[in-house]
Parts: structure tokens; sequence; C-alpha cells
């Protein structure tokens, strides 16, 4: 069973995470439509999105590792990856956080689909608080502009 302050640690994690969104979307955080459930292609948590009531689409992802919570906000498809340091054998942890985030920054549906190259992830680290002995990963999925059509 949880105690009070573990039940309200989901809560506040969320009311944070809304209280972000809506500032990015200009929008009430109680007005936003939050789509944070599996894809239905694939049963991946990716491609998360808020809407605002004008129609504006705001990504995100979110991670936590102990008392340590990221958030990621972004106008693409942004994942974040967070994995532990191993004392014995640092710089390790950076290509599994990498591959959790990259997993995350898929739009829904180009799951499915064949990648035509226009798309571009970006990848970066974040630093994380010493202690917790953690590297965060951020990457988003940026399109590429169309190249102009020749005369």
């Amino acid at each position: 069973m949880l105690s009070g302050q573990e039940e309200d640690e989901p809560r506040a994690i969320r009311a944070g995470l809304l209280s972000l969104l809506g500032t990015s979307s200009a929008a009430a955080p109680g007005d936003l439509v939050v789509d944070d459930g599996p894809c239905p292609y694939c049963a991946r948590h990716h491609a998360l999105v808020a809407t605002s009531p004008t129609g504006r689409r705001t990504y995100f992802a979110v991670v936590r590792h102990t008392r340590l919570v990221v958030y990621a906000v972004s106008p693409f498809p942004v994942g974040l990856g967070l994995a532990v340091e191993d004392a014995d054998h640092p710089g390790r942890a950076r290509r599994p956080a990498r591959l959790r985030a990259q997993r995350g920054s898929v739009s829904r549906g180009r799951c499915v689909r064949p990648r035509d190259g226009r798309v571009e992830y970006l990848v970066r680290y974040v630093e994380a608080e010493p202690s917790s002995d953690c590297v965060v990963s951020v990457v988003w999925e940026v399109p590429h502009a169309p190249a102009p059509s020749g005369s």
C-alpha cells in the first residue's frame, strides 16, 4: 500500500506537467486535451501531445528517477531517456538513454510506415543533478522543410 506522500507524487508530477504545457500552449491547464496513452499502431508511449482549445499541439515527455523529474516540451515529437550510470563503467549510460529517448520521439503512425528521410532526429544530453548518478537524453523529431522545386 502506498503512503499518502507516495500517492500524491504522481499527481504533483502531472500537475507540474499540465502547468508547463498550459504555459507553452497559452491555455489554462484544465482546457488542454492530453493524449498520453499508448500508440494505436505499436502500443508504445510516444508522440505524447497536449492540444489547446485553439488546436495548438504541444508534444511532451516525462522521465523520473527517485526524486528527479525531468520534463521536455516541444512543437515536435519529443522523447526523454534516462539511464543510471554504473560507477565502474562511466559513460555507458549515454547510449541506453539516447535509445529510450528516440523511441519516444517518433510521430504516431510513423512506427508503421517506412522512413522517407524527411525527418531529422536531434539529440542532446541534459545535465542531471549530480546526486542522481544518471544520464538524461532528449531527442526530438524535426521535419525537414520541403526542398524548393526547380524551375
